[in-house]
């Protein structure tokens, strides 16, 4: 969404990154790489236009700040581990708890004196690259992203919105 215009508007200025039709998933950077390039390009370098109230030619830059998807997405583009895994919470180093659940399990997080630690960007990036080396995830990491290319504007944390749905209502 271009956050600078008007209210009203930006419903209208939505910006896509890619719509999936396949029954497997992708591979998340291969998806990522092209998008990630051109937000790079518009924020190192904008396009040129031509401001139509006083004909001057003008640049105008794009910074990715924010993403809103679903909890499963963003895990999957964050390269992370999913809401019901260990480690799932995209935002702190809550591992969770594994509670029987009917039939099955799931993971709870329950709240716990001292409060976990805040996930960071730098953090990220080394449990990312520590992933990388071993193959086996670090506190919730998989491995790199795409969108680690994308910092200072865009946070590998901060710069995602939690999902209601997941993460309140449990996938009701």
């Amino acid at each position: 969404m271009i956050s600078e215009q008007p209210p009203n508007e930006r419903k209208d200025l939505i910006l896509m990154c890619g719509l999936w039709f396949l029954p497997h998933k992708p591979n998340m950077n291969v998806f990522l790489k092209p998008f990630v390039t051109e937000l790079s390009n518009l924020s190192r370098s904008g396009f040129k236009s031509i401001d139509a109230t006083n004909s001057k030619q003008i640049v105008t830059k794009f910074f990715p700040i924010i993403c809103s998807s679903d909890a499963p997405a963003r895990a999957a583009i964050q390269n992370f581990i999913q809401y019901n895994g260990k480690y799932g919470c995209g935002f702190c180093q809550h591992s969770g708890e594994r509670v029987e659940k009917g039939k099955g399990f799931c993971r709870i997080y329950p709240l716990h004196q001292p409060l976990p630690e805040i996930r960071s960007f730098e953090q990220c990036v080394n449990f990312a690259e520590e992933a990388s080396l071993t193959g086996k995830t670090v506190h919730g990491v998989k491995g790199p992203t795409e969108l680690m290319k994308l910092y200072p504007n865009f946070d590998l944390v901060q710069s995602f919105a939690p999902d209601y749905m997941h993460a309140v209502l449990l996938g009701v």
